[in-house]
């Protein structure tokens, strides 16, 4: 199992931000941090802890529906951690890719790292995902992922926002991504590893959220 040592407040923001009231997908102001008050003459306040996210995601079966759809984001966001690291820091190497993904989705995104490379591109900048949680669909798991799984099965929809996603072509010249896209992440627990991964995304869907 890997292990990625992220503040706490870096580990919270990769994973979701849920719970919103999706206006053009807007991204909402983080909350200011809680001010840190210390003792007449104690040293300067304590660093901020640090949370580890451990990829892949494991858990036993999930024993309700809250508890398999906060595993479910803890994937994703484990998901975006390993994907980001590849297409920014090493797209030539996407093995990693396997310890977050499923088999459908793992070739995808191989394919767009070597498509990067390919090209001579280098890439920039990351992304957050907004859930519509009115929209979160949870369901029993899939047969292929193992003994179906009660809550098994988790389907995200909400809308993908760049920070500063940006595109170095061959040339020298530089394409920002700035447009929000609608999403759809399929979240699934495989009892065979006891593991939750992305089983599918789909872009821009009939039935997506408006972004």
């Amino acid at each position: 199992m890997r292990k990625l040592s992220r503040t706490t407040a870096a580990v919270i923001a990769i994973v979701v931000t849920s719970g919103l009231a999706l206006a053009g997908c807007t991204a909402t102001e983080p909350a200011p941090e809680p001010s840190t008050t210390t003792a007449e003459g104690a040293d300067d306040a304590a660093p901020t802890p640090e949370a580890t996210l451990e990829i892949p995601v494991k858990s036993e079966p999930p024993t309700s529906e809250a508890e398999a759809i906060e595993l479910a984001k803890l994937a994703l966001g484990a998901f975006f951690v390993v994907e980001e690291e590849i297409f920014n820091e090493h797209p030539q190497d996407a093995s990693d890719l396997a310890l977050v993904a499923g088999d459908a989705v793992v070739p995808v995104y191989v394919d767009l790292a070597e498509q990067l490379l390919a090209d001579g591109q280098s890439r920039s900048g990351s992304a957050s995902f907004e859930i519509d949680e009115s929209r979160t669909i949870v369901e029993d798991g899939l047969e292929e992922l193992g003994d179906p799984t009660r809550w098994g099965y988790i389907l995200f929809y909400g809308c993908l926002i760049p920070s500063g996603l940006t595109y170095t072509l061959a040339d020298g010249s530089k394409i920002v991504v700035d447009q929000a896209a609608s999403h759809v992440y399929a979240i699934g627990y495989n009892a065979r590893s006891s593991s939750w991964r992305v089983e599918g995304v789909s872009t821009n869907p009939a039935d997506g959220v408006r972004c």
